[in-house]
């Protein structure tokens, strides 16, 4: 009786992971790329942010990868451009932390300010990411250039509220000089010579 309650349980294991895998085969990852892409941006807009793209692929895997390109975020403050941008999904990872877990890379950043008259800077890094229902934590941010980002943050999407995970950014020294106008604005705070967290 045990023997036959085992070959049934282990006939309907391989049977759903039969299923999954099909299924994950068949997903058209670009529309799903798009998706959050396109969701992204209604986010974004939200907040007085404008983000468009030109292209975007997706290989295959048990970890999609997707790649954007031509991707650019105005506001008030100014421009940001990436001409590539990687992100690696984590299946695994979402199960494990029940959230939407992924990984993004951005080799190079273009940073463009409207204010002061500031030249433009460059960046570039890598930061893993959870999403959880009306959560956006990211962690473990690791960006170098004229501006270097490290640790890691929470965005509630429903108020815009940002909360410090260890976040620490450094910026120029014309930058440094123009941020205290924006902490009346923002939930930012100077920790130190041209490095600013938030409050």
């Amino acid at each position: 009786m045990k023997k036959k309650v085992t070959l049934i349980l282990l006939c309907s294991v391989l049977f759903l992971l039969v299923f999954v895998v099909t299924c994950w085969n068949f997903i058209s990852w670009k529309q799903v790329g798009d998706y959050l892409m396109n969701a992204s941006s209604a986010e974004m807009e939200r907040h007085g942010v404008t983000m468009s793209y030109r292209d975007l692929t997706v290989d295959k895997g048990l970890n999609p990868h997707v790649h954007v390109t031509g991707l650019e975020l105005v506001s008030f403050a100014g421009i940001i451009e990436a001409g590539d941008l990687f992100i690696s999904l984590e299946p695994f990872g979402s199960l494990q932390q029940l959230g939407g877990a992924f990984s993004l890379s951005i080799p190079s950043l273009i940073i463009r300010p409207r204010i002061g008259g500031m030249t433009e800077m460059t960046s570039g890094g890598t930061g893993d990411f959870l999403i959880r229902k009306d959560l956006l934590i990211c962690k473990d941010m690791n960006f170098e250039g004229d501006i270097s980002i490290s640790g890691g943050a929470r965005l509630d999407l429903d108020t815009g509220r940002l909360a410090s995970e260890g976040l620490l950014v450094q910026v120029p020294e014309e930058i440094d000089r123009n941020l205290d106008v924006l902490t009346g604005y923002f939930p930012i705070k100077r920790t130190g010579p041209g490095q600013w967290s938030l409050k």
